[in-house]
Order: C-alpha cells, then structure tokens, then sequence
C-alpha cells in the first residue's frame, strides 16, 4: 500500500471514530441531535479546533488474521480444473468442426474419479498420487483431440477466445 496510503486511511479512521464518539456523547447528554452539533463544530475557529485533544497513536493493522478465499492448489486440483477447461475448449471446436462424432472426453468418469478423492475426509499421499495418474491420461487425450481439431480448421479461422487460446 504505501507508507503515505496508509497513514491517510489511519486518518481517515480516527476522523470516523472521533466523529461517532460526539455524537454519541450528544445523544448519552440528551443535549440535541447530533445534526445541530456539526453545525456548530464548522463554526469553530482554528484556536478552537487546536483546543481538541490531537490523536498522535498509529494503527497498525495485521493481515495475518484477516479472511481469505484462497484455495491450497494440489496437483489433483489443478489437473482436474486443465481437464474441465479442455473439454470446454473441445466444446466449441466441435461447433465450428466438420466432425460428425464428438471426441470422447470421459468426463463423467474423469469427474466421479476426482471426486471419490477429493470428498474423501483426510485422503494421503498415495491417494492423491493415484488421482493424478487417473486424470493425466484424460487430460492427455483432450488435449490430442484439440490438436486434431484445430488442425482440421481452415487457417485463421479459430473460434476460441484469446483466453482459451492462452
């Protein structure tokens, strides 16, 4: 972020928080809303406003405890996630291809096999090594079956996105 990022939303903090405290503090004396006493806080002059206790602490924030949506990436994972997107890219070749069969992809199986694994309460090493021998050869063909496909389209006449291409 930035040294000077980060001291201008430490300010921005303390500005919110010493903001809620007057107006709370109006509310505890029954003196008015808190409307009437922004109002005259605007008023003030500057002598006034030095009056005011300065807050001169520092925040520091820890990234360590906040949330994260990170998934941990094994092998079985990521071979399964290249299978899937392959047969999707094996999806619309067949579209714009003259073949009158689509390849076979084994989906249904390549998708029950990774799953016995992954649902598995605490799988070990020897389970995940047999995930990724099942998945390669099914990742193996899709990607033959693309290099077919694509070989078989007239130049210049891919109908994948620059993503699917990458």
């Amino acid at each position: 972020m930035g040294e000077q990022v980060f001291k201008s939303f430490e300010q921005s903090i303390i500005q919110a928080v010493s903001k809620e405290k007057t107006a709370s503090a109006d509310d505890i004396d029954g003196s008015g809303d808190a409307g009437a006493e922004h109002a005259t806080k605007k008023d003030e002059t500057p002598e006034e406003r030095a009056k005011e206790p300065s807050h001169q602490g520092s925040l520091i924030l820890d990234a360590r405890v906040a949330e994260q949506a990170i998934r941990f990436p094994t092998d079985l994972g990521l071979l399964n996630e290249a299978r899937e997107i392959s047969e999707k890219i094996i999806d619309t070749l067949y579209r714009f291809s003259a073949l009158k069969k689509k390849p076979r992809t084994y989906r249904q199986k390549a998708r029950r096999a990774y799953l016995a694994i992954v649902k598995r309460r605490r799988p070990g090493k020897k389970l995940y090594r047999k995930g990724n021998k099942q998945q390669l050869p099914y990742l193996r063909r899709n990607l033959k079956q693309i290099d077919i496909m694509l070989d078989s389209l007239p130049d210049k006449a891919i109908p994948l996105s620059r993503k699917q291409l990458r």
